[in-house]
C-alpha cells in the first residue's frame, strides 16, 4: 500500500499507534507531498493479552512509502515513545531528530541490534526550530517524568498543529476553529 501523496494546502493526520491507548505512539503527518513520523514506541502487554510482552505500531501500510517520509521526530525517551525505533527504522530508513537525551537513549538501542553507525541521529534543542521536510516545527518544552520531554508546534501557511504525548491540539486559522482530540 502507497501513502497519500498529501496536497500543499494540506494536512493528513494518520495514526498508526497510540492515539486512543496507552504507548506504541506513532502519528504520520502530511503536507506537501512529504510525511513526518512523530514517536515510533513500543506498549507492553497486559493481563488480558499474556502471550504478549510488547507490541509495535503494524507500519505495513507505510513500507511502501519510504521515500516520501521527511523523518521521525521523537519527543521524549520514554519506550512507547521510542522502543519501536531500533527494531522499525530498518523498514522506513529515514533520519531521526531527538534532543540530547533521547539521543543517548536511542543510541543505546541501535548498538543493541548494530544500526548505531547507519542510523542519522540529528540532535535537536527544546525551544528552537526545526525544519524537516516540508514542516516548519517549533520545539516546545514540557514537564513529563523523564529528562527533556518536548512537544511539537506544526506550523504550515494555514494551520497551526501541536502534538504532544497526552492530547494533540489543531488550530485552523483557515476554519478559524479549535479542536482538541484526546489520544
Amino acid at each position: 500500500m502507497n501513502l497519500p501523496k498529501p496536497k500543499n494546502d494540506e494536512l493528513i493526520f494518520l495514526p498508526l499507534g497510540g492515539s486512543g491507548e496507552i504507548g506504541m505512539n506513532l502519528n504520520l503527518y502530511g503536507h506537501a507531498g512529504k510525511w513526518l513520523i512523530v514517536d515510533c514506541g513500543i506498549t507492553f502487554g497486559d493481563p488480558i493479552y499474556k502471550s504478549v510482552d510488547i507490541a509495535m505500531p503494524d507500519i505495513v501500510s507505510i513500507e511502501d512509502s519510504t521515500k516520501s517520509l521527511s523523518g521521525i521526530l521523537l519527543t521524549h525517551a520514554h519506550e512507547d515513545h521510542i522502543g519501536a525505533v531500533h527494531h522499525l527504522w530498518p523498514y522506513l530508513r529515514c533520519p531521526i531528530y531527538a534532543t540530547d537525551f533521547a539521543a543517548e537513549v536511542l543510541i543505546k538501542k541501535l548498538m543493541d541490534v548494530g544500526l548505531e553507525r547507519e542510523v542519522k541521529i540529528n540532535r535537536i534543542k527544546i525551544d528552537s526550530n526545526v525544519k524537516i521536510g516540508p514542516f516548519n516545527i517549533e520545539i516546545i518544552s514540557m514537564s513529563h517524568s523523564i529528562i527533556e520531554p518536548s512537544s511539537a508546534l506544526i506550523k504550515l501557511k494555514h494551520v497551526l498543529f501541536f502534538t504532544l504525548g497526552i492530547g494533540k491540539l489543531i488550530i485552523s486559522h483557515k476554519l478559524e476553529k479549535v479542536l482538541i482530540r484526546k489520544g
